[in-house]
């Protein structure tokens, strides 16, 4: 069975659920989601992604499917890259 990714727009409002991942960064070993307690900010999407910069080390990761790069800006200030599972759409 596969797995179906959701998309989402570019320019679309969403909210983002800031908490750590399953992602480690291969160079230094930071765990995605940690720079900021857990909480939930309304973003907006900018692009989809797929390489993961680490705020830490700065190494990007390639390959990474299902990422989006939001206007949340880290403590580090890097526009933060998150995996679709941590965004859902706003409901009206």
């Amino acid at each position: 069975m596969q797995i179906q990714i959701p998309t989402f727009e570019f320019g679309e409002k969403v909210i983002y659920h800031c908490q750590p991942i399953e992602y480690q960064c291969p160079n230094c070993g930071y765990i995605a989601g940690t720079l900021e307690p857990p909480q939930d900010f309304i973003v907006t999407v900018l692009a989809a992604n797929n390489t993961m910069v680490c705020p830490i080390c700065g190494k990007a990761s390639k390959g990474i499917e299902g990422w989006y790069v939001t206007d949340h800006v880290t403590k580090v200030g890097y526009f933060t890259s998150v995996p679709y599972t941590l965004l859902e759409r706003i409901k009206e």
